[in-house]
């Protein structure tokens, strides 16, 4: 059964939309699960296209670590389901995420992985996600902050602001940052790996459905937009 909604899945452009994220300047990637996905008859995700226009996207050339495409999930909305083992996408044309970005992500956790798993990763850091710390940033050796415990199984939209002092973590429009320390430069650099490490060995254990990022920090109406849009797409 397809979902109940006017997106097509593969279409090479946006469809028309009343606001999207590549509304707001500075978006570097833009991925979302009803857009630019090319699977094998087993729903297995060889490419994620990048919505954003620079080209970034998302691919795996190995069965046995692609995402998997699942139908009709979230809101009427396809995800895709990553392992808590070894699935993961690398991507093309080497973005990097700075110090100063802002992600977002719509994702639910569903499987533990030893110790954390692996949202995104890179050459200086990376984001994990576990049942009791929610998002955890880990740059350079050291934790910088995490969020509050969250709830397995349960849908999520996140913004996860990375600049130092300043960094934070909202979850379905409330702020929930803890454990703030080892403050300094938060930059996940680049040789990005979305769903694990580079050694394949701390998979994401949730089902996604969009992820992107922007250059810079979101607030005031920019913050506003965003976070309407995901939650009033994913009823969330």
């Amino acid at each position: 059964m397809m979902p109940t909604n006017p997106y097509i899945l593969g279409s090479s452009s946006v469809p028309a939309d009343p606001w999207v994220p590549t509304d707001i300047n500075g978006c570097v990637l833009w991925l979302r699960s009803d857009l630019g996905i090319t699977m094998d008859e087993s729903n297995r995700v060889g490419t994620w296209a990048d919505q954003s226009g620079n080209g970034y996207n998302a691919n795996q050339g190995t069965d046995a670590n692609k995402f998997t495409w699942i139908d009709n999930t979230l809101n009427g909305y396809p995800v895709l389901y990553v392992d808590n083992t070894d699935d993961g996408m690398t991507f093309t044309g080497d973005p990097m995420i700075p110090n100063d970005s802002t992600i977002f992500v719509v994702s639910r956790f569903i499987l533990d992985a030893a110790g954390f798993n692996t949202h995104i990763s890179g050459s200086g850091g990376s984001l994990y996600v576990s049942s009791y710390s929610d998002v955890r940033g880990y740059f350079g050796g050291a934790d910088y902050f995490r969020g509050t415990e969250l709830v397995v199984e349960a849908w999520y939209y996140r913004i996860i602001y990375l600049n130092g002092t300043n960094s934070y973590i909202r979850r379905n429009g409330v702020d929930v940052t803890t454990n703030v320390s080892n403050i300094g430069t938060t930059t996940l650099g680049n040789s990005l790996m979305l769903g694990n490490n580079a050694g394949y060995s701390r998979g994401y254990g949730s089902q996604m459905a969009e992820f992107g990022v922007y250059s810079g920090v979101l607030s005031g109406n920019n913050l506003s937009l965003l976070e309407t849009y995901l939650a009033g797409r994913y009823g969330l």
